[in-house]
């Protein structure tokens, strides 16, 4: 970690891997890594990890491109640029201040922060009861709480059953 000069990694074998604080970093393709420490990856655009359970990618402000089809855990906060988030099975996101995502589907998310997501226009978690989006100030449609709970917690505020909105 701390790398400074190292712009690609390819880490086929890897299954664990932690760049955190390489700044010069741009791409990351690790196949098979299971647990990946991305944070403070500055230049970091692109992050490709379909067998990581656990991703951390906070404060990549130049990252674009999060796939982690395998993810459970997937905190990315603080990356700005970020404007694709694809976590499928991700139960925990926290996405707060991504101010350029637009589209988050996480469907079987049950925890999700994107407190700040300015340009968030789509939160689709059917599963989740806990769901953090204060200042999302674009948000049209939220779909969220699970059909077998009894409701869920939006942004402090306890929401009984099932909610979907959509603004019009």
């Amino acid at each position: 970690s701390g790398c400074t000069s190292l712009t690609t990694l390819h880490a086929p074998a890897a299954t664990q891997i932690d760049v955190s604080g390489c700044t010069s970093l741009t791409t990351l393709h690790a196949p098979n890594a299971t647990d990946i420490d991305a944070t403070d990856c500055t230049s970091l655009t692109t992050l490709d990890a379909p067998s990581a359970t656990v991703v951390y990618a906070s404060d990549c402000t130049s990252l674009t491109t999060l796939d982690a089809p395998s993810a459970t855990e997937v905190y990315a906060f603080g990356c700005t640029s970020l404007t694709t988030l694809h976590a499928p099975a991700a139960t925990q996101i926290d996405a707060t201040g991504c101010t350029g995502l637009t589209t988050l589907d996480a469907p079987a998310a049950t925890q999700i922060a994107a407190t700040g997501c300015t340009s968030l226009t789509t939160l689709h978690a059917p599963n989740a009861t806990e769901v953090h989006a204060s200042g999302c100030t674009s948000l049209t449609t939220l779909v969220a709480g699970a059909r077998d709970s009894r409701g869920f917690c939006f942004d402090g505020i306890f929401i009984r059953d099932r909610w979907h909105i959509a603004a019009g």
